[in-house]
């Protein structure tokens, strides 16, 4: 048997995998995609109220980390298909992107530093869209649609962010938020009230999503009827947790994250989770590394 797993190369992963090394705990530290930084590849904004931020953007802060001796012993490309919980300990299967082969070991410990993804939404019409009129960041692909008339679902930062984004572009935008309210950070309100080309509608949500001609985006249907005509519709409804397959499955709360003690330990022995997939609270980067940092101390007090 093995003895410690840490899964992710995001802040929670480095943030644990460094405090094992201060601490000369021997561990094996595994990462799916083939870059570290995790959901720091998303946020393009400055990473404010983290000191060591520097005023970076969080792609600027993941590409400084990817080449670091913060980095030092994760294996990229690497993912966990399946933990289960036997006699002896946690049985993961390791599935490797070079030879997409899985291969079996038993661990003591695993750390599941494993982050969230954003969550994908479909309405009628939308299926097989995506990447066509269909969009998920305003980042990626906001430049397709430059001087467009597009639309932005969502009602939080990453969704005000990308209305303005867009309509630094010369586009129109609509955007189209489920609540009563905005819960975007004040800084990013402000903005908008001062962006006459963002219109909002409030307690709302898209219907229908309509091609036209040459298979390209002509008008999404709204819940009020109202019919907006997009070429692009960007969705920012927020994250999903990123757990792999574990048997038997270990306690979740009512959004599907990792429950945890104050330690990190999950209702399964020896399974552990560390940052944003234990907590959807747990998003800002400071929080993040304190939870972990929190984590690693108790593994390292009990190694």
């Amino acid at each position: 048997m093995s003895g410690l797993l840490v899964v992710g190369g995001g802040m929670a992963g480095i943030t644990v995998a460094a405090e094992l090394r201060r601490a000369d705990v021997a561990f094996t530290w595994v990462e799916a995609d083939s870059r570290a930084g995790g959901a720091l590849h998303r946020v393009f904004n400055p990473l404010f109220g983290w000191p060591e931020g520097g005023g970076r953007s969080g792609v600027e802060l993941a590409a400084s980390i990817e080449d670091s001796e913060d980095c030092a012993g994760l294996e990229r490309g690497c993912k966990v298909a399946s933990i289960e919980a036997t006699a002896g300990g946690l049985r993961v299967g390791l599935e490797r992107s070079a030879t997409a082969e899985v291969t079996w070991s038993v661990w003591s410990r695993v750390v599941l530093c494993t982050g969230t993804r954003p969550r994908r939404w479909e309405a009628p019409g939308a299926a097989g869209r995506w990447g066509r009129g269909l969009e998920l960041s305003t980042y990626g692909r906001g430049a397709h649609y430059a001087g467009e008339a597009v639309a932005v679902v969502g009602g939080g930062d990453a969704a005000v962010e990308g209305a303005l984004r867009m309509a630094a572009k010369g586009c129109t935008v609509w955007l189209i938020v489920r609540g009563p309210a905005l819960r975007a950070s004040p800084r990013f309100v402000e903005a908008l009230a001062a962006t006459p080309a963002i219109e909002v509608r409030f307690g709302c949500e898209v219907n229908e999503v309509i091609a036209g001609s040459q298979d390209k985006l002509s008008e999404v249907v709204l819940s009020d009827g109202e019919r907006l005509p997009v070429r692009g519709l960007f969705v920012r409804v927020g994250v999903d947790p990123v757990l792999p397959s574990i048997t038997p499955a270990p306690a979740l709360d009512a959004r599907g994250y990792l429950r945890v003690d104050h330690t990190g330990l999950s209702s399964m022995a020896g399974l552990y989770g560390a940052g944003e997939v234990t907590s959807a609270e747990v998003s800002q980067l400071r929080e993040v590394t304190e939870q972990a940092l929190r984590v690693a101390r108790a593994i390292c007090s009990g190694a």
